[in-house]
């Protein structure tokens, strides 16, 4: 119920949910995190004075967390401290957290050399949906 409760407030995109997101950046569910996280990218403008808690979540101990305050920070414009947690992310050891990060390096649009070379590189991973995103990403082959 509690992350059923926080993907709603998430995807409401209303900006007097922000303190309760960023109250719940903090829950001891790391779903429930994850959630917090997304809500507050998508509130564009309204998200940005939770950009200090979103830096903070880019040490969760979930890595799905991390990516997710990532790409919040990615969406509220602050690529500088995001960019390496989603570099990281694309060589995770879990094939979906690599996934996740590549899929938001891919949204880029324009993309920093650092973040094309990790997406060069994932063209070669085991996981076929990774290779699909990295060949989208920056060309195939």
């Amino acid at each position: 119920d509690r992350i059923a409760a926080a993907a709603d407030l998430a995807n409401a995109r209303e900006a007097s949910a922000r303190p309760k997101l960023v109250e719940l950046l903090k829950d001891d569910d790391p779903a429930v995190r994850y959630w917090a996280a997304v809500g507050l990218g998508t509130l564009g403008e309204d998200g940005k004075p939770a950009a200090d808690d979103l830096r903070k979540s880019l040490s969760d101990s979930s890595a799905t967390v991390r990516v997710a305050a990532a790409d919040a920070l990615c969406r509220l414009g602050q690529l500088d401290d995001a960019l390496p947690v989603l570099i990281k992310g694309v060589q995770d050891e879990n094939p979906w957290v690599r996934l996740y990060a590549a899929n938001h390096l891919d949204r880029l649009g324009e993309k920093p050399k650092p973040a094309r070379d990790i997406l060069a590189r994932a063209r070669e991973d085991k996981n076929q949906y990774v290779v699909r995103v990295a060949e989208h990403a920056v060309g195939t082959k």
